[in-house]
């Protein structure tokens, strides 16, 4: 297991309230909980900025800019 680091974030009340109640379901803790969905979140990011479906690439030579040479 890696080094832990206590890190403090500001959560809704209402948010923490159904990690509360899940955790008492799951039998898992809230920073458990909290961990695994910024792992998840990270894991699902990819490199590019833009990714293959994004609308900027349907734009993407809509546009004539008027230059000739």
């Amino acid at each position: 297991m890696s080094e832990m680091v206590r890190t403090q974030v500001d959560l809704p009340r209402e948010i923490v309230d159904l990690l509360r109640r899940h955790g008492e379901v799951k039998g898992i803790t809230l920073p458990e909980q909290i961990q695994e969905a910024v792992r998840v979140y990270l894991e699902g990011q990819e490199d590019p900025v833009l990714q293959a479906d994004d609308p900027i690439y349907r734009i993407a030579g809509e546009m004539d800019s008027g230059f000739r040479r």
